[in-house]
């Protein structure tokens, strides 16, 4: 686990995040890249949780396009972390799910859900799941590590 997720778990009220949950539709070929590993193997498993990676970046850099300051940082910094630890590199997915506080999960929904912010429209369906995935998240409560 990076450092800004081990500060912020001790800090806050933690919520459960499933990368892979949102339903996104991918094409035959999207879903055949994003699954190959460098070394010709590969793992569906990877596809929903990659494709939440790409979706977030994108939406962060809509929210940030001249780049972000340091009272974000954290916030976006323990969702790349989080990223980087579901989607290994090399082996098979093992658990989808990583616990985030509630406050890193509310500034994403935040920025997903933004109705004037723009995005790419070939997107558009992964952010409406990602925005539905988080509002079920925001409607439920956190759980106590």
């Amino acid at each position: 686990m990076g450092s800004a997720r081990a500060k912020q778990l001790a800090a806050g009220r933690l919520t459960k995040v499933d990368l892979g949950a949102p339903v996104y539709l991918i094409g035959p070929q999207d879903r055949t890249s994003l699954a190959a590993y460098a070394d010709g193997q590969s793992d569906l498993g990877r596809v929903s949780i990659c494709v939440s990676r790409i979706i977030t970046n994108l939406l962060v850099m809509a929210q940030f396009p001249q780049g972000m300051d340091r009272a974000e940082a954290p916030a976006w910094t323990a969702w790349q972390e989080a990223f980087h630890e579901t989607i290994p590199a090399d082996r098979p997915v093992g658990s989808t799910v990583v616990e985030l506080t509630w406050g890193t999960v509310e500034w994403m929904r935040k920025i997903a859900t933004r109705p004037d912010l723009k995005i790419g429209v070939p997107f558009i369906q992964w952010r409406e799941a990602l925005c539905e995935y988080l509002e079920t998240i925001a409607l439920g409560e956190p759980t106590e590590s």
